[in-house]
């Protein structure tokens, strides 16, 4: 397979972390542990994740639902 130096070298970087990532999931360490990663850690271990902006509350997002099914049942009706 053909590379230029700097993919090769890039591939071979990610190939040697991947591994050393692997092995400490092997011998039971999380993902964000041995990093100075506290966050996921402390956040429920592996796979936790943390937003970074904020979320719309269900409420708000039936609320425009209903919104746009009333905008719609009124266009239609409007063009009678």
């Amino acid at each position: 397979m053909f590379c230029f130096p700097v993919v090769a070298a890039s591939i071979a970087e990610w190939k040697a972390t991947h591994a050393s990532k692997k092995a400490r999931m092997d011998d039971g360490e999380g993902e964000g542990e041995g990093e100075g990663d506290d966050e996921s850690a402390s956040a429920g271990g592996v796979g936790a994740l943390k937003s970074h902006v904020e979320l719309p509350s269900q409420a708000a997002i039936e609320k425009l639902i209903l919104e746009k099914k009333k905008a719609e049942i009124m266009a239609k009706y409007a063009n009678l």
